[in-house]
């Protein structure tokens, strides 16, 4: 979430209210085509034209399959071995 509120708002300040508008924790992991809600906010357009000029998408959660472990991760017979 706070990564929705960098790139669209340009601050993190208001990503509670985003948060609560849309039925999340701040914490909670989005999924790929997730609509969110952020209503009435105060822009900060310099942030958000920064990053856009820059090509840049913050990223606060995992976002690589090299830091992952476990069964749900696992491929049978490659990683889980089943004897």
């Amino acid at each position: 979430m706070l990564d929705i509120a960098l790139q669209t708002i340009g601050s993190k300040e208001q990503v509670m209210q985003i948060a609560v508008q849309n039925e999340n924790s701040i914490t909670d992991d989005l999924f790929i085509g997730q609509k969110i809600e952020h209503g009435q906010v105060n822009l900060n357009n310099r942030v958000i034209a920064h990053f856009i000029k820059n090509g840049i998408s913050p990223a606060t959660g995992n976002t690589t399959a090299d830091d992952q472990e476990g069964i749900g991760v696992w491929n049978i017979q490659i990683d889980f071995k089943v004897s």
